[in-house]
């Protein structure tokens, strides 16, 4: 008998169902809670549970470096390129000397990033509600 996990399916369906400004919010918000829980196993001495948040957080850091376009993104897709960069940096470093600070450094760097996604989602949300014009819809992709 093999075990299905709902969450699993759950996060399936909504990762297929999402836009790209909410895979970007989601990948965002995942990483920070990847560090957040590093930073608890830290506190609680679990240093397995810890490499294993710290790996999680850089992995989707990871995709969201390998997603920026360089072309269409300009300067900003190189500023949150060496970002992600820094944060996997400060995040490999906390993990191997066992230090809180790098860890709370990337939780407060993701910050403002998760709350401008979030107004972005919100953003492509209304451009394709019912009834906005598909020429609308482009000049935002």
């Amino acid at each position: 008998m093999s075990y299905v996990n709902p969450y699993a399916e759950t996060l399936e369906q909504e990762v297929y169902a999402a836009d790209p400004a909410r895979l970007v919010l989601m990948l965002l918000r995942g990483a920070r809670q990847s560090v957040e829980e590093a930073r608890e196993a830290l506190h609680g001495g679990d240093v397995r549970r810890r490499a294993l948040a710290v790996s999680r957080a850089v992995e989707r850091i990871g995709e969201l470096s390998a997603s920026l376009d360089g072309e269409r993104g300009g300067a900003m897709a190189g500023r949150l390129g060496r970002l992600y960069e820094y944060m996997v940096h400060r995040l490999n470093e906390a993990n191997g000397r066992q230090e809180e600070a790098g860890l709370e450094e990337v939780s407060r760097l993701l910050l403002p990033l998760i709350e401008a996604w979030g107004e972005v989602a919100v953003q492509w949300m209304e451009v394709r509600a019912p009834g906005s014009g598909e020429s609308e819809v482009r000049a935002c992709a």
